[in-house]
């Protein structure tokens, strides 16, 4: 069972490292906007990533009875995360309180595009639910029939199978009751 906790720490030493990185990289002036949005929300997938692991833990120590000796590092796990939380509400202004973020307006960075097209602007069809329920009711992804076939090739052996058993029976049937009576033949 070490071996478990031992991987959960590596997972979760990964992860704050990587954290502790994007957010070194976020309060550096020279990154654009966009590059910060992108690293904010790095942060908060890898955040919430470290918040399952430390909860996966609690329960693999809790289900094995070594929640006594897991318990220190649970501890520091959760501080870890919320030092990286407050380091980035710090840099961002985003607090996050029981898990509900509440955003800052910050209209110091806000940025007005006019776009000259929008009045040119025709609207699409939207053929992903169409799509969606095509794939729900052949099973198939859009890479096409291949990727289907391999998946289901067992299935499609067995269906095979029986429909060319069948096929057969009917043939048999049918060819015998016409041989022994070839005055009144079966349609």
């Amino acid at each position: 069972m070490d071996h478990v906790f031992t991987h959960y720490e590596q997972d979760f030493n990964e992860l704050a490292d990587s954290i502790h990185c994007n957010l070194n990289s976020l309060s550096n002036h020279s990154v654009s906007n966009d590059e910060k949005i992108i690293l904010i929300n790095k942060i908060e997938c890898d955040l919430e990533e470290a918040q399952e692991i430390v909860q996966q833990l609690e329960f693999s120590a809790q289900n094995s009875g070594t929640i006594t000796t897991a318990r220190p590092k649970i501890v520091a796990f959760n501080n870890i995360i919320r030092e990286r939380t407050k380091e980035l509400e710090s840099i961002t202004g985003v607090q996050v309180k029981g898990g509900v973020e509440k955003k800052k307006i910050r209209f110091d960075e806000a940025n007005i595009i006019v776009r000259e097209d929008v009045d040119n602007y025709v609207e699409e069809e939207d053929l992903g639910d169409l799509r969606a329920k095509e794939e729900l009711y052949l099973g198939m992804d859009r890479k096409g029939c291949i990727p289907f076939i391999k998946r289901n090739a067992l299935k499609i052996t067995v269906i095979t199978i029986l429909s060319l058993t069948i096929a057969f029976i009917v043939i048999f049937v049918y060819t015998r009751k016409n041989s022994k009576n070839p005055e009144k033949p079966v349609h």
